[in-house]
């Protein structure tokens, strides 16, 4: 009897310490997270609104900057912060080489247009005159080479005279009889006007010669690195002196308007069907606490994509499929373009 009362009460002993130690094993495996300040939000706000991550940038986006052509930087003309206006002028390359390929289009032009216009016009008054000019003298030499060959000749009837003096001056008019001939054509082609043909390749020669130049303007213009927006300098990235090409991703500068600031963030694709344009949103940053930055969505992108933007935790699976939405915030405040955010998007009816 006394043998099974001590099996028993070892039984119940057994239990009892079973049961401590599952309780205690229990409450010591119950690890107690940090409380974020968006997961706090979540806990206040139930189920009311899509919580995601998101990045500040300007309205505009953050545009980078290059040059449309390969070279040595001249000179940086801004600093970092700086505002700008729409067509300032930012930087340049170095331009000698491109310069000189412009006035040397120039030139071509001038000439180009100077041929064009002096046939167009056809021989000159001056030119004419003087072919004329040219012609009457040929003829009075022609005329004197004829009398004298004519007076040769009789003097060589009367035996005055050898027969090679009366060959010379017969040879003499016949140069010059030729000479006339010259004179008369050369007259003829002043008096007249230019082939048509002619005129034509002489307008086609200038506008090949002025698309030249304006060939070459581009070309120098692309030396000019100047602002497409009114903003403000974010980043300067390379100095004067440094190369930049074409061939490769060389941006010198960053812009971006932020007279306005988004919030470029991620939802998930589970959450999507609560979304629409005109939605009251909010963004929270560790770097101001509890302050809240309210605003609307003002885009909706329409195609699903990999998720990019992190919260920064080790542990997020960024392989998941999210639909980007734009949060315009209604005054930028202290927010700077690249901060990190957590942004709540209500979902209240």
């Amino acid at each position: 009897m006394k043998v099974l009362l001590i099996i028993f009460i070892s039984f119940l002993a057994a239990g009892a310490g079973y049961v401590y130690l599952d309780k205690h094993m229990a409450a010591q495996s119950e690890v107690v997270l940090p409380v974020t300040p968006a997961a706090q939000h979540i806990a206040e706000a139930g189920n009311k609104f899509i919580v995601a991550s998101g990045i500040v940038e300007p309205v505009s986006e953050e545009l980078e900057l290059s040059f449309e052509q390969s070279g040595l930087i001249e000179e940086v003309l801004v600093a970092e912060g700086a505002a700008v206006q729409s067509g300032q002028l930012l930087a340049s390359l170095r331009q000698d080489s491109y310069i000189a390929k412009v006035e040397i289009a120039r030139a071509e032009v001038n000439i180009a247009e100077a041929e064009y216009r002096k046939l167009a016009s056809g021989g000159r008054p001056q030119e004419r005159d003087e072919a004329w000019a040219a012609a009457r003298q040929a003829k009075m030499v022609m005329e004197q080479n004829l009398r004298e060959a004519k007076s040769r000749d009789a003097l060589l009837k009367k035996n005055h005279i050898a027969a090679e003096e009366t060959d010379r001056a017969w040879k003499e008019y016949y140069v010059a009889k030729e000479a006339h001939k010259e004179a008369l054509l050369r007259f003829e082609l002043a008096d007249r006007p230019f082939r048509s043909e002619d005129i034509n390749k002489a307008a086609f020669s200038v506008n090949a010669s002025q698309a030249r130049l304006h060939e070459a303007e581009a070309e120098l213009a692309k030396t000019r690195l100047t602002a497409p927006i009114s903003g403000t300098v974010l980043r300067l990235i390379r100095k004067g002196g440094e190369a930049v090409s074409v061939l490769f991703d060389s941006p010198v500068l960053a812009l971006g308007d932020i007279s306005v600031l988004n919030i470029r963030t991620e939802v998930d694709e589970k959450d999507i069907g609560h979304l629409s344009l005109g939605q009251p949103a909010y963004a929270t940053a560790t770097a101001f606490g509890e302050q809240r930055f309210p605003g609307r969505i003002t885009r909706i992108s329409q195609i699903m994509g990999r998720k990019k933007i992190s919260s920064g935790d080790p542990a997020e699976t960024m392989d998941r499929k999210v639909l980007e939405v734009i949060i315009t915030l209604d005054a930028p405040g202290p927010l700077v373009s690249g901060l990190r955010t957590d942004v709540f998007i209500s979902t209240k009816k």
